[in-house]
C-alpha cells in the first residue's frame, strides 16, 4: 500500500465519526522519517481556542517509525508497522478539583503492531471507543465549559 492511500484511509476513518474535524496524517522527517496522525476536534484553525492546536479539546497523536530512505511517492509502506501514542490519547473534561482548568478523560490504546490494514483497523477501533466515551461524557454533563459547543456540534453533526 502506498502513502498517499494509507493517508486517505485513515483520514476517511476518522471523518466517519468526526467529519467536520481536522485528521493531519503527514511524514515527518527529522532524525529519520515517521508517520504522524494528529487527530483534532476542531474543524479549522479558528475552531481553536486562540487560533492555537494544543487549545483543542482533543490531544490525541500516534507515531509510526519509517525507514529514512523511505519515498512516499515510490515505496510501498512496510509489511511491518508499529502506531505508538505520541502525545497521548485524551480529551479535556470539567476538572475534578478548583484548583486546575481541566481534567482530562483518556482513551485505552496499546502499541499496536502489522501491516497497514491492521494498523488501519486499529486506529478505526480507537475512533469508535473515543466517539463513544465523548458521546457518554455529552451525556453525562462532564465537558467543560470551553467546550461545550464545539464538542455537541462536532459529535451529532
Amino acid at each position: 500500500m502506498k502513502f498517499n492511500e494509507f493517508k486517505e484511509r485513515i483520514e476517511n476513518t476518522y471523518h466517519g465519526k468526526f467529519k467536520n474535524s481536522i485528521c493531519d496524517c503527514c511524514i515527518f522527517k527529522g532524525l529519520g522519517k515517521a508517520i504522524v496522525i494528529d487527530c483534532y476536534l476542531a474543524g479549522d484553525r479558528t475552531e481553536f481556542i486562540n487560533c492555537i492546536s494544543l487549545n483543542d479539546m482533543f490531544h490525541i497523536s500516534f507515531w509510526i517509525d519509517l525507514p529514512s530512505d523511505f519515498d512516499r511517492n515510490a515505496d510501498d509502506l512496510p509489511e511491518m508497522l508499529v502506531m505508538e501514542s505520541h502525545k497521548g490519547t485524551s480529551y479535556g473534561i470539567k476538572p475534578s478539583t478548583k484548583y486546575i482548568a481541566y481534567d482530562y478523560r483518556k482513551i485505552p490504546y496499546r502499541k499496536s503492531k502489522g501491516n497497514a490494514d491492521k494498523i488501519i483497523s486499529t486506529f478505526g477501533k480507537f475512533v469508535d471507543r473515543l466517539h463513544t466515551s465523548l458521546l457518554e461524557d455529552i451525556k453525562e454533563g462532564n465537558i467543560h465549559d470551553n467546550f461545550k459547543v464545539i464538542a455537541k456540534e462536532k459529535v451529532w453533526n
